[in-house]
């Protein structure tokens, strides 16, 4: 049974919030997000999974990401620290609930200056390597590497579909190396083409959607 969290202890803040802090969120950059809990008895990882949080932009919805560097530590053992990437100046709204609940005070807004980014160009340093979003092989495992280390920040997660012909289908994992690299692994069910489309912030990577070539027999 799911544990009841009391939304009125949640607090949500940071420098961008405060308007005696004088600092604005630009584009291109990340925009810090802090949500702790005043209950002793909620730690950061109930937290986590408790909320939902989505930001609408000027014509866009940047992803909301949690942070894991080690230049961005927790600031104690019951607060998060998430993150968007804006890629549009403008007002951004932020919503948080907390299972299924809206906080008090939400949304939040942030102010964000700078130009636009076309997210296309900032996605031409991803890297695909290995054939196998080139060739593969039917009824056993075939794998690509996507290299995502040189997006910085990153600007969403990475979301990989597969479509492949009338009545087949390619069992699919994704595999996050935790070094910006990102394995992705396919098991096509009949040989045919596959179209591989990978996104990042609902953009397509460069070379994708990637039309891939199934044989019942590929040589090593």
């Amino acid at each position: 049974m799911q544990m009841a969290i009391d939304i009125n202890k949640i607090k949500v803040f940071g420098k961008f919030l405060d308007p005696n802090s004088g600092k604005k969120p630009t584009t291109g950059k990340k925009c810090l997000i802090l949500i702790r809990s005043d209950d002793e008895s909620v730690d950061k990882s109930v937290l986590k999974r408790s909320l939902t949080c989505t930001v609408d932009g000027p014509n866009n919805k940047p992803e909301v990401l949690w942070s894991t560097a080690i230049a961005e530590p927790d600031i104690d053992e019951r607060t998060i620290v998430g993150y968007f990437v804006p890629t549009k100046p403008g007002k951004h709204k932020l919503t948080v609930k907390c299972q299924g609940k809206k906080l008090s005070g939400s949304p939040y807004e942030y102010d964000v200056a700078g130009e636009c980014l076309d997210i296309s160009k900032l996605l031409e340093k991803v890297i695909v390597m290995g054939r196998g979003y080139e060739l593969g092989k039917a009824f056993t495992y075939n794998q690509f590497v996507v290299d995502c280390s040189m997006v910085q920040p990153p600007l969403g997660n990475l979301k990989v579909h597969v479509k492949g012909p009338e009545r087949a289908a390619a069992n699919l994992s994704i595999i996050d190396n935790e070094n910006g690299t990102f394995t992705i692994r396919y098991k096509p069910t009949s040989p045919g083409t596959y179209i591989i489309q990978v996104k990042i912030a609902e953009t397509d990577i460069p070379g994708s959607p990637f039309q891939v070539r199934v044989t019942e027999f590929l040589s090593s």
